[in-house]
């Protein structure tokens, strides 16, 4: 590219004029200034051709002069070429390999983090197969749940357990009513139903209490002691008018307080103390003070949501969670209304990544994009309900809202549902990684804009045959989409992925469940497109760009 200005990827850039180091009209002037040397290195050249030799005057100095001087000039222009040819393979590397100047040449990158992301996306597909899309719901209406594909890198591990999901649920038109959601993976939430069931327990609250014993003189002296201990103090007094239970079991705590003047426990169904006497004198009166701390676990009284479709039909607006689900008797799942709905009508239509193909949405930053957010899908949720081995573009759906338009910077996809009809799929070809080929498919369709169905017609010497066996025509598939990435002009970033994808990334890993291969699939292939889309959107961060 900087070496043609005429290359045709310039003809994507949307600004021709703007200012950088990719910039076309950086590359023009690069081209002009180098064209203007070779231009006044040919008329040295010619010029001294045309200098007949002349005899040596050994008296004359000016002539020897003159030539140590153009000696040395010609010394420092050859040493100005060797440094523009040097910086010529520079630019020339770094736009080949689309990585820019700003952004450090990635360590090595692993893809643990992937695996618990993918444990509670499997832990959800079967709470809400369990309770709405299964037979639990009543309801006559066909339900749907769609989760929104989102590239969820190793600095975000905060955020891996939030998932955006999309409630449907279809009318008999065309558009659906719909639901926002997130979904929170929270292990140590307990509902309300499941709590009467602990052991031990016989009561819906089992606070812990810290009781603590001050003598008049401390009262009466509250500077005595520190600031943050009078604080305390005073907190641990105000504490009893808020305790309800506390007061009717005063009378028992002074009780024993007075049998036991080292220190006693108090034990009852609701509450457990612990008195700490220090200098206390039995002759005086003592006031005792009751400290709650804090619950950390604020979701415990979470209400588990008998029916998902009513529940969410029903919760008002200002009320923001809708409860949780249980999964697997130990695990649960936090409902809430989406803090950032992806759409701003409730009236929608969700449309396949098949059916706007060749709609002209997917120019060079949307189409990276998509491209980044499918591969990181492919780590999260592969061989799951959300996302098999054989996935396609007709998985991956997007909105269209009531005026026609379609958001394409958030694709969603649908787990796959026993009693959901399955559309029959062409036979797969005999690689490495299923998952990975799949991907390889689907991005190189987007850089075409056709299906590979189309693909294959407009090949002249591509002919398959009904009575031809699944593996002939696999290998044919295979040598014609390998021909398409080579006809390609979309930069080696993507060439060397789709490569990667088709062809496979090590024969000696075939297993997506192995460790390593995972790595060399975040390394080798979400890295080069994280890169391209940094590129493209002229961004440090990939949290920038998307």
């Amino acid at each position: 590219m900087m070496i043609s200005p005429e290359d045709p990827r310039w003809s994507d850039v949307e600004d021709p004029n703007s200012e950088g180091l990719f910039s076309h009209k950086t590359a023009t002037l690069y081209s002009e200034a180098r064209k203007d040397i070779e231009e006044v290195l040919d008329n040295i050249q010619k010029s001294l051709n045309k200098v007949s030799p002349k005899d040596t005057d050994k008296h004359t100095t000016r002539r020897q002069w003159n030539r140590l001087l153009f000696a040395i000039k010609q010394d420092q222009l050859e040493l100005q070429l060797a440094k523009a040819e040097t910086y010529n393979r520079f630019l020339v590397n770094l736009t080949r390999e689309n990585v820019m100047s700003s952004v450090p040449e990635p360590s090595r990158r692993t893809a643990k983090h992937y695996n618990t992301i993918r444990e509670h996306a499997i832990m959800m597909a079967e709470a809400l197969q369990r309770k709405l899309l299964g037979e639990q719901c009543h309801c006559k209406a066909k339900h749907s749940a769609s989760l929104v594909l989102e590239v969820r890198s190793n600095n975000g591990r905060a955020k891996s357990c939030y998932f955006h999901v999309l409630f449907g649920s279809e009318a008999a038109s065309a558009s659906q009513v719909t639901w926002e959601a997130e979904i929170q993976a929270c292990e140590k939430s307990t509902p309300r139903k499941f709590l009467s069931q602990l052991p031990g327990s016989t009561s819906t609250t089992i606070p812990t209490i810290t009781v603590a014993v001050a003598s008049n003189s401390d009262i009466s002296e509250p500077c005595r002691g520190s600031g943050d201990q009078w604080a305390k103090k005073k907190r641990s007094i105000r504490s009893i008018l808020r305790s309800r239970s506390l007061r009717s079991e005063s009378s028992d705590v002074r009780d024993k307080r007075d049998d036991k003047k080292g220190g006693s426990g108090l034990k009852s169904a609701a509450i457990t103390t612990t008195v700490t006497s220090s200098d206390v004198n039995p002759r005086r009166n003592h006031n005792v003070g009751f400290e709650i701390p804090d619950d950390e676990n604020r979701d415990m009284m979470a209400e588990e949501i008998e029916n998902l479709c009513a529940t969410i039909a029903t919760t008002q607006w200002e009320s923001g969670g809708y409860g949780v689900l249980t999964t697997r008797g130990e695990r649960w799942q936090k409902i809430s209304r989406a803090t950032k709905p992806c759409c701003s009508s409730k009236n929608i239509k969700m449309v396949s990544l098949a059916q706007i193909l060749s709609a002209g949405l997917w120019d060079s930053k949307p189409k990276s994009k998509l491209g980044l957010k499918l591969a990181s899908a492919v780590l999260q949720l592969y061989q799951t309900a959300w996302l098999g081995d054989n996935w396609g573009k007709e998985d991956i759906f997007f909105i269209q809202e009531e005026d026609g338009t379609i958001i394409t910077d958030k694709p969603f996809i649908r787990p796959q549902l026993i009693f959901a009809t399955s559309h029959p799929k062409s036979a797969t070809i005999n690689t490495n990684v299923p998952c990975l080929f799949a991907l390889g498919v689907v991005l190189l369709e987007l850089h075409y804009k056709k299906a590979i169905d189309e693909l294959e017609k407009e090949q002249i010497d591509f002919t398959a045959s009904s009575s031809e066996s699944p593996e002939i025509s696999s290998l044919k598939r295979a040598s014609l989409i390998w021909r398409l990435i080579e006809q390609m002009k979309a930069g080696d970033n993507i060439e060397k992925v789709l490569k990667r994808c088709i062809k496979g990334l090590d024969g000696a890993w075939t297993d997506i469940n192995k460790e390593e291969l995972r790595d060399m699939v975040e390394e080798k292939i979400i890295v080069p497109l994280e890169n391209e889309v940094l590129w493209l959107h002229g961004c440090n961060k990939i949290e920038q760009c998307i």
